[in-house]
């Protein structure tokens, strides 16, 4: 059964950006705000933020949120220029340039928005989808177990990494394991992939060794 469900949630991707909107400024600048590896990291508070970024981010999520990518792109890339410390800003280009079917593009701002903040799950996810597009599956699977590692509920990094490993690597056990563990994470089951799941454990029974001298 193919499998042609790609989890990219547009525009619910940062739908609930007043709320991360700020989590993401306190983490975006150059070296996460949680490592210190690189020593001298530099923390960015609300109140460091200026005003009219949040009134741009907001016009560009609104056009995303309406359909209007070509719009939201350039207001977003607008921002880029005069915030370009912001992670979020980078990753919605990103997944904007993946919509677009623009996969070197995409993953060129997913990486700079990863650079911004290591710890931003969704950047490595959509990477991971970027990586995939373009054939390269084992850094679309490190993607999209980063994205796990950094958060080990996040529902649809588990989804796409099950899908490459069914479709894209044949590694049906592994594969059997991230769509369960979708499920379980899904607020509402999906019936989908469901269907998946009959057909994947049927394929795996049928993989197995037959016992000789059976009748």
């Amino acid at each position: 059964m193919p499998r042609v469900k790609e989890v990219m949630p547009m525009p619910k991707l940062y739908n609930s950006l007043f709320v991360m909107f700020w989590v993401l400024l306190s983490l975006s600048l150059h070296g996460c705000a949680t490592s210190s590896q690189t020593g001298g990291t530099l923390q960015i508070s609300q109140a460091d933020v200026p005003p009219e970024a949040k009134t741009e981010f907001a016009q560009a999520l609104a056009m995303l949120k309406s359909g209007q990518r070509a719009i939201a792109l350039k207001l977003f890339q607008h921002m880029a220029q005069r915030y370009p410390l912001l992670a979020g800003v980078q990753v919605n280009i990103g997944i904007i340039d993946l919509q677009d079917n623009k996969t070197d593009a995409a993953i060129s701002a997913l990486k700079h928005a990863i650079k911004l903040n290591p710890a931003d799950a969704s950047a490595h996810d959509h990477l991971g989808i970027a990586y995939r597009r373009n054939g390269q599956f084992n850094a679309a699977k490190e993607s999209y177990l980063l994205a796990l590692k950094i958060n080990p509920d996040y529902a649809n990094a588990h989804l796409n990494l099950a899908i490459l490993y069914d479709i894209y690597l044949q590694q049906l056990d592994k594969a059997l394991q991230q769509y369960q563990q979708y499920q379980r994470l899904s607020k509402v089951k999906d019936k989908q992939v469901a269907g998946w799941l009959i057909d994947l454990k049927r394929r795996i029974h049928d993989s197995k060794p037959k016992p000789q001298g059976g009748s």
